[in-house]
């Protein structure tokens, strides 16, 4: 069992009913945008429940996984699923998908008024245990600058934008989408992943009309408002 209960904003993670059919694991990654999202789904009358915890939360839930915030267990399985695509490929081989198609790429970005990822002093990184965003930074980093005692990890995106804002950190990792809707100067890692949408066999009318409904041109201009890549 995954223990959230730490996290200050982990209920902000979970939208929607908790009794729905409709369950959707959407990534952490594109969390912004899920206002917009729900919205649509409220306007068309649509029941759900989604979850917008990090890929690797979200992955390990598929494979029976619980997670724990206080005293509420949730063990919900998905109907679709928005997440990088190394996970998407495991979820293909296991025969588990009906439909699955590249959904968006993202950029990765390190907020920062320095010009070398290896000059800030202080470094605020998603937890690489849980944020795909994390594990790739700490690779890159490790080959590149060999000094991990600058980096600070997060278990939440917001602390970093907290700790660039009150200048308690010289540098923040996040995708290039989230720096430029809080405002961050950065600088472009040159390092991009893939985002798939896919649905699980056994999926209802209902299911597919969400499917639809995420893939819709309505939803994606949302993305395109910050140059996001969508397929």
């Amino acid at each position: 069992m995954i223990d959230l209960t730490s996290s200050s904003n982990n209920l902000e993670d979970i939208w929607g009913n908790i009794d729905a059919n409709l369950t959707i694991f959407f990534d952490n990654s594109l969390k912004e945008f899920l206002p917009k999202l729900v919205k649509i789904f409220d306007d068309n009358y649509i029941s759900y429940f989604i979850e917008s915890f990090p890929s690797e939360i979200l992955f390990k839930q598929i494979f029976n996984e619980k997670i724990k915030i206080g005293n509420l267990i949730i063990n919900k399985s998905p109907k679709i699923v928005v997440l990088p695509t190394n996970q998407m490929k495991a979820l293909k081989e296991w025969d588990l998908l009906l439909l699955k198609r590249s959904y968006a790429k993202l950029r990765m970005s390190m907020a920062t008024e320095k010009e070398d990822i290896c000059k800030p002093n202080s470094i605020a990184v998603p937890n690489p245990q849980y944020f795909t965003i994390g594990s790739i930074f700490i690779d890159i980093y490790q080959i590149r600058c060999k000094n991990e005692n600058k980096i600070i990890t997060t278990n939440e995106l917001k602390e970093i934008y907290y700790l660039l804002k009150e200048r308690k950190v010289e540098a923040g990792i996040m995708w290039e989408h989230q720096a430029k809707l809080n405002g961050f100067k950065y600088m472009d890692m040159n390092k991009t992943i893939t985002l798939e949408i896919g649905v699980f066999k056994g999926a209802d009318k209902n299911t597919l009309n969400a499917y639809e409904i995420m893939n819709s041109i309505e939803f994606r201009r949302a993305l395109d408002s910050v140059e996001i890549i969508g397929d």
